[in-house]
């Protein structure tokens, strides 16, 4: 996984350098980062291992600005490979544990990655994009 990164690290660089002395990188990882499910190791660690490298690349090629945007549950072209019904059964049970009572959609995320490249001001930061996860209900 090391060699991974380094190559990431050395293609940001690169391009960093070739292309401007200034500018905004945003990374997207998901939900998987903080809560994480049976059979989600491998995409959470990854998750984790970026956030960490967009955190360090803020030092290391500064003034360049590096974000990540972690979403929440995005209705995307990512579920098609659920039945339509599971799908639907899944989706619907989902909106009931959001607070805003939906799905994201891709222009939620699209929307913040505007954002964060128009501010100047926003470094190092993982901004979440998730609707707000209600609180557990208690027996």
């Amino acid at each position: 996984m090391f060699g991974e990164f380094w190559s990431l690290f050395m293609i940001t660089k690169e391009a960093v350098e070739k292309n401007s002395s200034k500018g905004s990188i945003t990374f997207i990882t998901g939900g998987f980062t903080e809560n994480p499910t049976k059979g989600t190791v491998l995409v959470s660690s990854a998750f984790h291992a970026v956030e960490g490298f967009a955190k360090a690349m803020t030092v290391e090629m500064a003034p360049i600005r590096f974000n990540v945007i972690r979403p929440g549950f995005i209705d995307s072209g990512f579920w098609d490979f659920m039945e339509k019904d599971e799908r639907e059964k899944l989706f619907n049970k989902t909106k009931t544990t959001i607070a805003v009572n939906r799905l994201g959609i891709s222009e939620d995320i699209a929307q913040m990655v505007t954002s964060i490249m128009m501010n100047s001001f926003i470094n190092g930061q993982i901004t979440e994009v998730n609707g707000a996860k209600l609180p557990e209900k208690t027996v």
